[in-house]
């Protein structure tokens, strides 16, 4: 089978999607996975059981010749399945969970495999695999194993997910040509358009967020892990520094009114207890008689403001003395 990298399955994409266009009328928001599989593929869909555990959610074979799949059903009985390729089954549990994004990239999925394997007659030789299944549990690993796979995930990616489409949501949302920090805990405000505009495409937020990484148009993801931590290069200091300053959107009053109140009641009386005008003298250590004043003034206590959480912190002088 051809090893395709990312720019050749792009362009598989723009000239597929541009057959697309031209059998489309009206404007397009999304793309429809139904409509493009039917006007791309001549391909429609049947939703099905398809396996006991969940465990397949897409079948489709690459040949017209007449095929049936047998899978075991957990009672001890076999459900049938007829593939001619212009049929593929989706398992009927991503319909009733009503998770569009996953029904959508599994229904652009099998029609992606459709499209390589008539680019790709040769090597996509339906005698040697007459069909192919789309597992649940489907992870692109790295190194890559499966290149059926991981081309046909790849591809649906960039049809479900234009350059153009993005660009007009990113536009219309507000959100420029990146987004700095995707974070649902620190960054609040871009995550939720980030969410939007994975509604308005039909897809998931995983889907998008790594078309999105790919277009280098995130500059720093953490969508798979909001608590991960910042390594900060020397280098990247300006950019790590505008990280920091983005995070600082934690309401810890919020988070924990009671600890905040607390914490608010001692701050207050620490600033009535220390001013933050401080003498340093020497003193005799016989009488305690002041012998010589070093310095005076604001050298104590200390505001500082956390770029977290925003609070600005008292911090009392640090006191020396002999135990």
């Amino acid at each position: 089978m051809p090893i395709l990298s990312r720019k050749d399955l792009e362009r598989i994409s723009r000239r597929v999607l541009f057959r697309y266009l031209t059998l489309s009328d009206s404007k397009m928001d999304r793309i429809d996975p139904v409509d493009f599989a039917e006007k791309i593929c001549g391909l429609h869909f049947a939703f099905a059981d398809m396996s006991v555990t969940g465990s397949i959610l897409g079948l489709t074979s690459y040949s017209d010749v007449d095929l049936t799949i047998s899978v075991p059903r957990g009672n001890g009985s076999v459900q049938e399945f007829h593939l001619n390729g212009n049929i593929a089954y989706v398992d009927q549990n991503l319909a009733n969970a009503g998770s569009v994004g996953r029904l959508n990239f599994t229904l652009v999925h099998e029609a992606a495999h459709q499209i390589l394997g008539k680019l790709y007659p040769e090597e996509y030789n339906p005698s040697a695999q007459p069909f192919i299944c789309r597992l649940a549990d489907e992870r692109c690993t790295y190194p890559i194993t499966d290149w059926v796979e991981w081309q046909t995930n790849v591809l649906t990616a960039y049809l479900l997910l234009p350059r153009e489409l993005i660009d007009r949501y990113m536009d219309e949302l507000g959100l420029g040509r990146q987004i700095k920090l995707l974070n649902k805990v620190f960054a609040p405000k871009e995550y939720a358009l980030f969410s939007e505009m994975a509604k308005r495409l039909g897809v998931s937020k995983t889907a998008l967020s790594i078309r999105l990484d790919n277009l280098g148009m995130i500059g720093r993801n953490d969508f798979s892990d909001p608590y991960a931590p910042i390594h900060i290069d020397a280098d990247d200091f300006d950019t790590a520094w505008e990280v920091v300053v983005i995070m600082a959107k934690i309401n810890s009053k919020a988070l924990d009114p009671q600890r905040y109140a607390c914490i608010q009641a001692e701050q207050q009386e620490l600033e009535q207890q220390y001013s933050t005008h401080i003498t340093m003298a020497r003193l005799c250590p016989y009488c305690k008689l002041r012998l010589e004043t070093l310095c005076k003034g604001a050298h104590g206590a200390t505001y500082l403001k956390c770029p977290q959480c925003g609070e600005v912190v008292f911090f009392p002088p640090v006191v020396f003395r002999i135990a």
